[in-house]
């Protein structure tokens, strides 16, 4: 076809405007008609207008120049030229509405090259040539890789990675390809989660931090709160699209020997309810969620893997019922050892001058009498268990001396009995000294005492 075309340049140091007629080729005039192409690479922007038919010679009449547009919402990373830094923002513009990767190559080397461009640029790397291709001599050598989003066009690009189509697909029936952010590794998970009331389950799949996926292969996570558990197996891996397979599920694990304080979302006595660890959980934690009415502390059993990796325990968990866990965990070691700080309220204050009322107590102590009444049970219960290890301890003496006289083929057996014997005389003889200091209180809180008043 014919064509006529008007290019407007901004490359620092070589700003030009140029008019171009003669064919084309379909890869640039397709139909007839005008097009207009966009490329925007932060410290550069490039517009071209074409105009194409197919008549002989009709491509006479002049084409304006185009404009620039104002920006749109759409903003994309660019590269310092020459260099691989990649990672700086530029607002694109007019219809300018994917980003763009691509690697060019010229007589210096090959760099890459990122911006903004036009969804025609995008169907097919001839037209990017074109655009960039000037004076000098250009290749594409990569690309241009599209995208839509803001900023997707990361460079270096990261794995590509299955993903769940449908995030409220609880079985990630669909899948699809994403490109992940460098570093990051593709990760299947398969959830096993225990809400009051509610067994869950719900299988990942997608890109994955280093603080969920630290190197390939299998990994687990556990968290307990209260009456709420949750269970997360998680395979890594460091390939494309590696991530196909599906985990079954985790099996609940055994109690071991851990005990911590926990609670849900909700819970008002954090401090006076316990939980039983299990399986691998070998840490007590804390934490805050964000509810409707606030923030909330949540506290109970993890895994070791979640404390010292520092993320966020929401992350460990995928759900997105866990979206509200805001903290890291606070973790320690050893039973119990994840109590809240005491938050009751403060006593009134007195105005200056006033002696400030001592707190009542919230048990009364119990009135004199009565104690004297209970310590006399006490002590008539210890003197009936002492006259029964005595009667107790005869026997065994009567016992041991026919052993004595009857069998010397168990002097072995005579001699551990003897010792224990002796154990139980020395622990006889404590007791009675100890129903002797007690019988000397009751003594003493029969005499007549001073009596006070409380107000």
């Amino acid at each position: 076809m014919c064509v006529t075309s008007t290019t407007r340049d901004t490359s620092p140091g070589t700003p030009f405007t140029r008019i171009f007629k003669g064919c084309a080729p379909i890869s640039q005039c397709p139909a007839t008609g005008t097009r207009r192409y966009s490329i925007n690479v932060g410290i550069a922007l490039l517009r071209k207008a074409l105009r194409c038919c197919d008549d002989d010679e009709c491509n006479s009449e002049p084409l304006d120049v185009p404009t620039f547009e104002p920006f749109n919402n759409q903003t994309c990373n660019f590269c310092l030229p020459g260099t691989e830094d990649c990672s700086l923002p530029v607002s694109c513009q007019g219809e300018e509405t994917r980003c763009f990767v691509a690697k060019v190559a010229n007589s210096t080397g090959q760099y890459p090259l990122l911006g903004c461009t036009t969804e025609n640029v995008c169907s097919s790397a001839n037209k990017l040539k074109e655009l960039i291709d000037k004076d000098e001599p250009h290749s594409i050598s990569f690309g241009p890789d599209c995208c839509d989003g803001n900023s997707c066009n990361i460079y270096p690009p990261g794995l590509k990675c299955l993903t769940c189509q449908d995030p409220s697909d609880p079985q990630c029936s669909t899948v699809e390809s994403v490109t992940c952010s460098p570093g990051e590794l593709c990760a299947t998970s398969s959830i096993q989660a225990t809400f009051p009331g509610v067994p869950t389950r719900e299988i990942y799949k997608g890109c994955a931090s280093s603080s969920k996926c630290p190197a390939p292969g299998l990994w687990s996570y556990s968290v307990t709160a209260g009456s709420s558990r949750t269970i997360a197996s998680v395979r890594c891996c460091d390939e494309n699209d590696c991530n196909s397979d599906t985990l079954p599920g985790p099996v609940l694990q055994p109690e071991n020997s851990l005990i911590c304080f926990g609670c849900s979302p909700g819970d008002t006595a954090c401090n006076n309810t316990f939980v039983t660890c299990r399986g691998s959980e070998n840490r007590c934690f804390t934490t805050k969620v964000r509810t409707a009415s606030g923030t909330k502390q949540v506290s109970g059993c993890t895994s070791a893997n979640v404390c010292d990796s520092g993320g966020r325990l929401s992350a460990f968990l995928y759900l997105d019922s866990a979206s509200g866990l805001s903290g890291r965990p606070v973790c320690c070691s050893g039973s119990l050892c994840n109590r809240l700080p005491d938050q009751s309220p403060l006593p009134p204050i007195c105005p200056l001058g006033c002696q400030p009322r001592p707190p009542c107590p919230v048990r009364p102590a119990p009135p004199p009498r009565q104690l004297l009444r209970q310590l006399r049970a006490v002590a008539t219960r210890l003197q009936e268990l002492l006259r029964r290890l005595q009667n107790l301890l005869q026997r065994l003496q009567n016992f041991l001396q026919n052993l004595v006289d009857q069998i010397s083929s168990v002097q072995s057996v005579a001699t551990r009995l003897q010792n224990m014997v002796r154990r139980l005389q020395n622990f006889v003889e404590r007791l009675q000294r100890q129903l002797d200091q007690l019988q000397e209180t009751v003594r003493k809180l029969q005499r007549p005492g001073r009596q006070c008043r409380c107000w």
